[in-house]
């Protein structure tokens, strides 16, 4: 019995999971990024990782010290720099870091490797030619961007005025930081929530929502929470079936109907997220204490 329930729910498991890892965007941004075309005036600098090596093992990419996000296999990262020299960096067991001279209209490719070692999944860069570059850029999906938020902090009380340790969360995950000072975090449009610890105890509070498209947003999410039903259903029906002669018709149900409810919140996020390209949080977020 205990073989045949860890299979029930490893086939939930396979079916809901997808494509887990770090969130990719929708068709037209990735599209849009694969023009490589650089604005007037700036470099175009992409970091690929077109490897199925290190499956489980995310790599966080920076730029000139900013976080701008995690790589999973097959997937890239695009975005637009100042010429001169920029400085990437490659997070994993360890940190590697490249410098790119930028160059005005042009567009600069940088392969990310893993590699393993006795500490885990190592990381490595390397420059490649622009044939080369657009070739391995094709078979990735886009990363969605990224937004540098300013919080800043207003009190009554001047002694609490900051630094705070704070916390800013949405649905790509938590980012912990210092206020007042900026988070970077993944454009989405679920909203952006800034909690932090006041001294002597206590937290402060401010949530933020996205704006731009917010009704193509929210149709995005109702169509991925559509999608995400028949997914959870299909693998319901396939779980409870296999679960029958082991559990029995009522459980079997049970798993069914878990598995549609579960899917359609699965499917209802990854719709927001597919969406969050066309959207952005307003910046500075000003976090409000009112004295006791």
């Amino acid at each position: 019995m205990r073989c045949a329930l860890l299979a029930v729910v490893a086939a939930i498991g396979i079916a809901l999971a997808g494509c887990a890892g770090v969130p990719v965007a929708d068709e037209a941004l990735d599209r849009e990024a694969k023009a490589f075309a650089a604005n007037p005036g700036k470099a175009m600098v992409y970091v690929y990782r077109d490897g199925d090596a290190g499956e489980g093992v995310p790599m966080e990419v920076l730029l000139d010290g900013v976080p701008l996000g995690r790589s999973a296999p097959r997937t890239f990262f695009a975005f637009e720099a100042e010429p001169g020299r920029r400085a990437i960096t490659s997070r994993a067991a360890n940190e590697a870091t490249l410098v790119v001279e930028a160059e005005a209209g042009r567009s600069h490719f940088v392969r990310q490797e893993a590699r393993w070692g006795f500490t885990g999944g190592r990381t490595a860069l390397v420059p490649v030619d622009e044939p080369t570059g657009r070739a391995g850029v094709a078979k990735c999906r886009l990363v969605p961007g990224t937004q540098a938020v300013e919080v800043s902090v207003e009190a009554a009380d001047g002694r609490r005025a900051g630094p705070l340790d704070c916390v800013a969360a949405n649905a790509f995950g938590p980012r912990a930081f210092r206020a007042p000072g900026t988070v970077t975090v993944f454009a989405s449009v679920t909203d952006l929530r800034i909690t932090c610890r006041l001294p002597g105890g206590g937290e402060a509070t401010a949530v933020s929502g996205a704006v731009g498209a917010p009704v193509l947003a929210s149709r995005a999410a109702a169509e991925g929470r559509g999608a995400g039903a028949k997914l959870g259903a299909v693998a319901g029906i396939a779980a409870g079936a296999a679960s029958v002669p082991v559990m029995g018709p009522a459980l079997a149900i049970f798993i069914a109907a878990g598995s549609v409810a579960r899917g359609a919140e699965i499917g209802g996020i990854a719709g927001a997220l597919a969406a969050g390209g066309q959207v952005s949080y307003p910046s500075p977020i000003v976090l409000r204490i009112v004295a006791d």
